[in-house]
């Protein structure tokens, strides 16, 4: 097992109040207000699901496996509700020195997914780029799109 790699207080600190961005069509809201695109370094990414009811997510998983937030926990694949789970990507981010959340669905998904194999054609690590997310509006809801910082 590879040794983890020391990290400062201040890194610990950052990762433990972790915020969670969300995406509109005016942008993503970041301090309170929407902007259309920000800047990140990509630290991670995973599966996740969540299950809607009436447009509200009533159960959610961060890893794609286990439920959070229930009592107990559930097992998303024994789950009789798994088919109607939206699958996503969960992201973790550094914006402007702070730890944040994004949770991808269907399209932004499908974009972040293409962006990953581009940079890994050329041989780099995700968490070594600095990464664009652009907003594009498509009437009630935002589509993100991912590109390198040249």
């Amino acid at each position: 097992m590879e040794p983890s790699r020391p990290r400062l207080y201040s890194e610990i600190v950052r990762h433990t109040s972790t915020r969670w961005l969300t995406v509109r069509p005016q942008g993503i809201i970041v301090a309170g207000q929407p902007t259309r695109e920000v800047v990140v370094t990509i630290l991670s990414h995973g599966p996740a699901r969540t299950l809607y009811r009436h447009h509200r997510p009533v159960c959610r998983s961060l890893d794609g496996v286990t439920s959070v937030g229930r009592k107990p926990r559930q097992v998303c694949g024994a789950c009789p509700a798994i088919a109607e789970c939206v699958p996503q990507i969960l992201v973790d981010l550094d914006l402007d020195g702070a730890s944040h959340r994004l949770l991808l669905a269907h399209t932004s998904a499908k974009n972040f997914i293409a962006y990953l194999g581009r940079v890994r054609r050329r041989g780099v690590a995700i968490d070594d780029l600095d990464t664009r997310i652009v907003v594009m509006a498509h009437g009630y809801w935002g589509e993100l799109s991912f590109h390198p910082v040249e």
